[in-house]
């Protein structure tokens, strides 16, 4: 090969010079081909190597470009060009390297393949964010250069806890409804301890967030990065000396967002150590008043029926207060906030149960105009996905299915007995299965 590149006629090499000068030139905005395309050339002319003053460095940029564009063929196309005899091996080299970018590239597009990949990239962000949390932020936007430290120390505190778990008050505010939205607030209390920290948005909450700033009332407010907002939080429930159930109003809302939160600076492990679980007032609430219709419970509208103030509603510390006074008034004893508490560990599990079931509705999409939404979701909640009636089809035709979506092991109804659906499923699988 090396004789033969020397042999290069001077029309072949303005070729490969052709080939690189256009690749170059196409800015498509497209990293991961550019990022592709670098990986190739720097396997062709290693960077551990000056190859850039050498005679050798355009073709070898040219050889990485071609095989860029066609693979290991453009060794035969070189050849061919140099009027040199084909070699033994080189056909089955070219076969075997374009079978395995072929059989990489469909792996690569797979549903299974893609949720790995999601998998891994998600425990490597919780690992990256618990490095963070521990070591404090070393750069951020709008961190005040030459007017404030660069690291804010925020140690960990280690405390002994009493037995009886005490009831800690809490309130989160975000920046929308939305499961990915931000926390912008929280707060918590518990007897004359209060705690109160806002937090940098990294969205775009309003018009009058701009540049990681937030206001509230028209006056800029002081916010904290999530990593030491987290930690102040947890030094918080430390210095309480017990373990700590922490309370809420609408505790659905509330609690799954406490806990990405917290799952995204990498702080499960911490926390879980501190906190013995989560209670929701409003079910208590309604059991109390006997009312259960809409709007009837919220806090701002029991504040006003019990005659407490309700100045500063939707600011989180004074929500936390109005609870602890309406939870005061209508007599709920802290020994009951404490029994109806769901504990840290099934909350956890919950919230990874329910991105497994959210994963495998999604598989489900296909099914869309011959199931309805509540059966979908019915059958990701007992871990049927796609792939697995298809299989089930494939293997023991429609017979299976619809055993498979009536009755478990336990003699329990897993999804439907309905034939009418069982047969809808069986028909649309043929369908599909058929063309394929």
């Amino acid at each position: 090969m090396k004789k033969g590149l020397k042999e290069m006629n001077k029309h072949c090499i303005d070729k490969l010079n052709c080939d690189f000068t256009y690749a170059m030139a196409q800015n498509t905005g497209a990293s991961s081909q550019h990022e592709s395309l670098n990986a190739t050339m720097a396997s062709k002319a290693p960077k551990s190597r000056c190859y850039g003053t050498s005679e050798s460095a355009d073709f070898r940029y040219g050889c990485a470009v071609s095989r860029k564009n066609v693979w290991e063929k453009y060794i035969e196309m070189t050849k061919e060009k140099l009027g040199l005899k084909p070699a033994m091996n080189t056909p089955r080299h070219v076969s075997l390297t374009k079978k395995t970018a072929r059989i990489r590239s469909e792996k690569s597009k797979t549903k299974e393949f893609k949720n790995r990949r999601n998998f891994l990239w998600k425990q490597k962000t919780m690992l990256r964010n618990k490095k963070e949390a521990s070591e404090g932020d070393t750069y951020n936007t709008n961190m005040g250069f030459l007017t404030t430290s660069a690291v804010e120390h925020c140690p960990l505190q280690s405390v002994c806890f009493e037995r009886e778990p005490g009831i800690v008050f809490f309130d989160l505010e975000t920046s929308g409804f939305g499961k990915s939205a931000d926390i912008l607030q929280i707060a918590a209390k518990c007897q004359q301890f209060t705690f109160s920290r806002y937090i940098t948005s990294t969205q775009n909450t309003s018009p009058q967030a701009f540049e990681g700033h937030l206001f509230y009332n028209g006056n800029c407010i002081v916010t904290k990065s999530p990593n030491t907002a987290y930690s102040l939080f947890c030094n918080y429930l430390r210095s309480l000396r017990r373990r700590s159930i922490i309370c809420a109003h609408n505790a659905i809302f509330n609690v799954p967002r406490l806990l990405r939160g917290i799952a995204n600076v990498g702080m499960c492990e911490e926390l879980g150590r501190i906190i013995e679980g989560f209670s929701d007032t409003l079910p208590i609430i309604r059991l109390v008043r006997g009312k259960k219709g809409r709007g009837e419970n919220t806090l701002s509208q029991l504040a006003k029926l019990l005659e407490i103030n309700t100045d500063g509603t939707h600011n989180a510390i004074q929500d936390v207060r109005m609870l602890e006074r309406v939870t005061g008034t209508l007599e709920i004893s802290h020994e009951t906030l404490v029994t109806v508490n769901k504990t840290w560990n099934a909350c956890i599990n919950g919230e990874k149960r329910r991105d497994v079931c959210s994963m495998t509705l999604k598989t489900l999409a296909p099914l869309k105009d011959h199931v309805s939404a509540q059966m979908r979701k019915k059958m990701a909640e007992s871990d049927i996905s796609f792939e697995i009636l298809c299989n089930t089809f494939r293997t023991h035709q429609e017979n299976r299915i619809k055993t498979l979506l009536a009755i478990d092991e336990n003699g329990i109804v897993r999804v439907t007995k309905s034939k009418r659906i069982g047969q809808s499923i069986v028909d649309f699988l043929k369908k599909v299965l058929g063309e394929i």
